[in-house]
């Protein structure tokens, strides 16, 4: 009896938002130690350096890392990103190991870090775009909406790279906020609105977006065609929750695949390959 006038009480109070609290957010759950302030949330990292350029084409890892638990997980990412130009990956843990494999895996290395919340152990976690080409422009989004329970924000970071024969490519990595409802998620989408709009190039929209029913999905599909995107499918998905999707605009997809044989997860990486030369979509055309 407990357990159910407990459900019920928190489904009358609604979600909570970042507004509720003011500073270190006492009621994180679950190992978040606490939700660092909106202007310390958005890391930017370069190196020296560019690839040297080939055949034009790249290559796109996204990737849920479930904060790097999995015995396997070293293993797979250092086999997975061998030949990658840029990565996309949600559950980022900024733990020593961590970050020292992905400075071992791609090289130069510039990167961009949207914080979500503090782990244990004093270690930020969020979603995190990995690079072998510079990043030209960063923006972070944190929902205002906390998770159930955990009590925490998802992010989304974004860069804009200068790729040869593409152009200034627009990536956008999301971790979708978990409601039972899309009313969070619809919000989250919305605050990358004006970046889509105004931006003219290229895009690939991709992460863990946490559409674990039809409504959800539905309405990312609607809310990211208003920009030409449209969602890749692949030949061997057998997915029971279909939570990771890569949307395009603007680039030739030349291969795309969901991969098996990568335990370093409890989410399957996937992974394109692409260049210049795709549909675009102009602003007038929006």
């Amino acid at each position: 009896m407990k357990k159910i006038i407990l459900i019920l009480i928190i489904g009358m109070v609604g979600p909570a938002t970042l507004a509720d609290y003011s500073g270190i957010n006492p009621f994180c759950n679950f190992k978040c130690e606490s939700i660092p302030p909106l202007e310390d949330s958005h890391q930017v990292n370069h190196e020296e350096g560019s690839p040297l350029i080939t055949d034009m084409s790249y290559t796109l890892v996204t990737w849920n890392i479930y904060k790097g638990r999995k015995d396997n997980f070293e293993d797979s990412f250092f086999t997975l990103m061998a030949d990658v130009d840029i990565a996309a990956i949600q559950e980022h843990l900024g733990s020593t190991n961590i970050e020292k494999l992905y400075h071992d895996t791609i090289s130069p290395l510039h990167s961009a870090l949207g914080i979500s919340f503090i782990f244990s152990g004093d270690m930020p976690t969020g979603v995190m775009n990995l690079s072998r080409w510079p990043i030209q422009n960063s923006q972070y989004f944190r929902t205002e909406d906390l998770e159930p329970f955990v009590k925490a924000p998802k992010g989304t970071i974004a860069t804009v790279h200068d790729l040869p024969g593409v152009g200034q490519l627009l990536v956008v990595n999301i971790h979708g906020i978990n409601f039972r409802r899309a009313a969070g998620l619809r919000r989250q989408l919305r605050q990358t609105e004006d970046l889509l709009t105004h931006h003219d190039g290229p895009i690939i929209y991709t992460g863990d977006f946490n559409t674990k029913n039809g409504t959800r999905l539905k309405e990312t599909d609607e809310f990211l065609a208003k920009f030409g995107l449209q969602r890749l499918e692949y030949e061997n998905d057998q997915r029971r929750l279909v939570l990771d999707h890569v949307y395009v605009r603007g680039v030739q997809v030349t291969s795309q695949r969901l991969l098996d044989g990568y335990p370093g997860s409890d989410h399957p990486p996937i992974k394109i390959t692409f260049q210049g030369g795709g549909k675009n979509i102009s602003n007038t055309q929006k």
